[in-house]
Parts: C-alpha cells; structure tokens; sequence
C-alpha cells in the first residue's frame, strides 16, 4: 500500500459485512495488541490491495497527476 494523504470515502456495506469486518478487527487487536485495527482500516487495504494488484500500473500512473 502506498503511503499518501488518506481522503474519506463512505461506502455502504450489507450488515453481515460490516460485521464481517469488525469481527476479524477484534481478532487482529487480540492477536496484535501493539497496533489497533478497525473495520474501517481493514476495508481501505482491502481497497486499496485490490486496486493496485487488478487496476495495476494504470490507476498508479493516474495518481502521480495529482
């Protein structure tokens, strides 16, 4: 993930995504108590990974424009 200013977006999730996503946060601050992860956080690397490994070198080379 590349670091960058970070912008909001707010998306929509069906709940049991939502509480998909909260519920593997809650196993990560158990596993890792040194960093703390929230739904919010796991769904922008889901993101985030997904656009740079399927969207690949096109969407980087857009982003250095801005």
């Amino acid at each position: 993930m590349n670091v960058s200013k970070n912008v909001p977006l707010i998306i929509s999730l069906p709940k049991k995504y939502r509480d998909h996503l909260r519920r593997l946060a809650a196993e990560k601050n158990l596993t890792n108590t040194d960093v703390v992860f929230s739904a919010a956080r796991l769904s922008r690397e889901i993101i985030v990974n997904y656009i740079d490994s399927n969207v690949g070198e096109n969407f980087q080379d857009e982003n250095r424009t801005e």
